[in-house]
């Protein structure tokens, strides 16, 4: 390991490279980390920067007992969960039963708001979710227990959100990081194409109508500044580990009168509206179409307003 410990000085990036000073020193910063870690002997993982195979395997060994366990408390889990951790057929997908031992309740809630987030987007078109793949990114430590210990956590509130809509976690990547993060890439399965719903279809008159209340982005801003309660807080977090299924089956037996559908996220209520009014022009048999909001009808959580 000598020859990787050791490294030869590299040629300055200012003589092989003419950009602009800021992206230099931006560079340069960045790739400077912690002299701590710097100093340490190198690093070795997977490819790509994965967390060691060692820690991946142990984590996964103790989500999958988690699982075992949590299933054998949950009566209403489809029964074609019930395997012990071999592929087995589910319809026409090819499930994994994979799931851990207790971690950080915090990290614990960010692995399920990533799965309800990430599964919302089938919901919003009217579709089970059946299997997701995760990247999981951990942020860089001296010590491997706690390597382990964070991803567990992250990646067991990830699957409990999974399985309680009836998705299954089949595999994904990990890599060690400046910060912690956790996406989700979920496939849902549908057995009429007729009855997919999506952002574009609304027509003058229409309702809209949201099973959230929304804020959190507000809130979450002020909570950076010290600027919100923690009760506002909490309530926020309560809401975005609900999962949309509950709703999505309900607009599915409306079929004639819920004409297009979409999860406000990222881009806010109004963000997401507009996506929908914009969709309708790209089909030449579809109206085009406004809005009007009624502030005073829309669902705020508690503090948002005042946040905002």
């Amino acid at each position: 390991m000598r020859m990787y410990q050791q490294l030869p000085k590299m040629t300055s990036p200012h003589d092989i490279f003419n950009g602009p000073e800021e992206i230099l020193e931006a560079n340069e910063e960045r790739h400077e980390g912690s002299p701590l870690l710097s100093a340490a002997a190198m690093r070795c993982g997977g490819c790509g920067a994965k967390v060691g195979a060692s820690v991946v395997a142990r984590v996964l060994n103790d989500v999958r007992k988690r699982s075992a366990m949590r299933r054998e408390n949950i009566s209403d889990l489809p029964t074609c969960l019930f395997a012990s951790g071999q592929l087995i057929d589910y319809d026409d997908a090819a499930v994994i039963i994979l799931p851990v031992k207790g971690g950080g309740a915090q990290v614990q809630t960010i692995g399920k708001i990533a799965a309800v987030h990430a599964m919302s987007d089938c919901f919003a078109m009217g579709v089970d979710a059946q299997t997701a793949l995760a990247l999981a990114v951990v942020p860089y430590s001296f010590e491997e227990s706690i390597t382990e210990a964070t991803l567990t956590a992250m990646l067991s509130g990830a699957c409990d959100a999974l399985e309680e809509d009836g998705c299954q976690l089949v595999g994904g990547h990990t890599s060690e990081g400046a910060e912690m993060a956790l996406g989700l890439s979920v496939t849902g399965l549908l057995d009429n194409p007729e009855t997919i719903l999506r952002k574009k279809g609304g027509k003058v008159l229409d309702k809209i109508v949201l099973t959230k209340a929304i804020g959190t982005g507000a809130l979450f801003a002020a909570d950076m500044r010290a600027e919100c309660q923690g009760a506002h807080v909490a309530q926020a977090l309560t809401s975005m580990i609900k999962s949309n299924r509950p709703a999505s089956k309900i607009a599915r037996k409306f079929p004639k009168h819920i004409r297009a559908c979409t999860d406000v996220t990222g881009f806010g209520l109004c963000g997401h509206l507009l996506e929908m009014l914009v969709a309708n022009d790209s089909d030449s048999s579809l109206p085009s179409i406004g809005a009007v909001l009624n502030l005073n009808s829309i669902p705020f959580l508690k503090g948002a307003v005042e946040a905002s």
